[in-house]
C-alpha cells in the first residue's frame, strides 16, 4: 500500500519533528526538483512542493503592485516598472512551480503513487 500525503496539520507537526538537517534536506532536494534521499520524507517533501507552488503560482502579482507603489513617480515610470517586474516574477514564478512539480512528481513516485490530474 502506497504512503500517503499528509494533511496540512500533520505536514506542519512532523515537518516542525525534524531536525533542521533533515527539514533543510528536504527543502533542499524539492528547490532542485529532486527527491529527497530518504523515502520516508517523501510525503512531507510532496507537501513543500504543493506549498511552494501555491506561493509561486501567485507571486506575480507582486509586479503590478511594485507599478502602483511608483505612481508618484509619475504614470510612465509606474507602467514601466510594473511590466518590468511582472515579466521577471512571471518568468520566476515560471521556473519554481515547474521545479516544485518535478519535486512532487519525482517524490509521489518514490512514495509509489501518482499525480491526480
Amino acid at each position: 500500500m502506497p504512503a500517503q500525503v499528509p494533511s496540512r496539520d500533520e505536514h506542519r507537526r512532523r515537518f516542525a519533528a525534524l531536525d533542521v538537517t533533515e527539514r533543510r534536506a528536504i527543502i533542499k532536494a524539492v528547490n532542485k526538483g529532486q527527491a529527497v534521499d530518504k523515502r520516508k520524507h517523501a510525503p512531507l517533501a510532496v507537501g513543500v512542493a504543493r506549498q511552494q507552488q501555491r506561493f509561486w503560482r501567485w507571486a506575480w502579482v507582486v509586479g503590478p503592485i511594485i507599478g502602483l507603489v511608483q505612481l508618484r513617480a509619475g504614470w510612465q515610470a509606474a507602467v514601466v516598472n510594473g511590466l518590468i517586474g511582472t515579466m521577471v516574477l512571471a518568468a520566476l514564478c515560471w521556473f519554481w512551480v515547474n521545479r516544485a512539480r518535478r519535486a512532487e512528481d519525482a517524490n509521489l513516485q518514490r512514495m509509489g503513487t501518482r499525480r491526480k490530474r
